[in-house]
């Protein structure tokens, strides 16, 4: 048996959704703090592929920090872009498309999903450790 055996696979899956989740995070952040610079794009993630392919391909793997910073070129079947249009059609008269609500929104729909999936994975891991350690 292999140590890669030994874990369930949904620890896997949820680590990439967690990672997915920061990367998430760091883009409505980003939004967040540029809400009043004049001319400034929000931007969005948008999923390229259903979640489900990317998590059994394994897509989302990191390999340094910088690579899923918002550049608006794809990585792994997710792509960040700028908004070019602002949502819900009402444009602000400075340029920007930040829409502060919208953001907010996300963000904390995104945090709800991201401690849902870090109690998950907390889970699987002290059901692991009780393995490990006989039921003790």
């Amino acid at each position: 048996m292999t140590i890669a055996n030994l874990f369930n696979p949904a620890i896997g899956a949820l680590q990439r959704a967690m990672d997915l989740r920061s990367v998430r995070h760091r883009v409505i952040s980003s939004n967040i703090a540029n809400l009043d610079t004049p001319n400034y794009k929000a931007f969005e993630m948008v999923l390229k592929e259903e979640s489900g392919r990317l998590h059994q391909a394994g897509a989302l793997a990191q390999t340094h920090r910088g690579h899923l910073l918002p550049r608006g070129q794809a990585f792994g079947g997710v792509e960040i872009r700028r908004t070019e249009e602002p949502p819900h059609g009402v444009p602000k008269g400075d340029g920007n498309t930040v829409d502060i609500d919208r953001e907010m929104a996300d963000l904390a729909e995104n945090t709800l999903l991201y401690n849902a999936s870090a109690r998950v994975i907390s889970k699987q891991f002290h059901a692991l450790k009780t393995i490990i350690q006989g039921g003790k």
